[in-house]
């Protein structure tokens, strides 16, 4: 879902963000944030993305990265999959 919102600038040219999206992305003051436009020239804000790291957890490298998109959604789909596996399985 699309949500337009309309910004102000003050005086010193800095961004008013509404204090629902502050609440919303838990903003705080110093975070940055990152202006994109497309080739319409359109401008988009957004949080940064950490990029993914290797990291050596007790002789393990594992993966540090953030999540992209709805991590409940994605286990509720695999765990569906797996119950249609299983059933399938069981029904021969």
């Amino acid at each position: 879902m699309t949500q337009t919102l309309e910004l102000t600038l003050d005086e010193q040219n800095r961004l008013i963000i509404p204090t629902i999206l502050e609440q919303h992305w838990h903003l705080k003051p110093g975070m940055q944030l990152v202006i994109e436009t497309d080739k319409n020239g359109r401008l988009y804000i957004r949080l940064p993305v950490a990029m993914p790291q290797l990291v050596n957890k007790e002789g393990v490298f594992v993966v540090q990265a953030e999540l992209v998109g709805d991590i409940e959604q994605v286990i509720n789909q695999d765990r569906e999959q797996r119950i249609q596996t299983v059933a399938g399985a069981l029904a021969v």
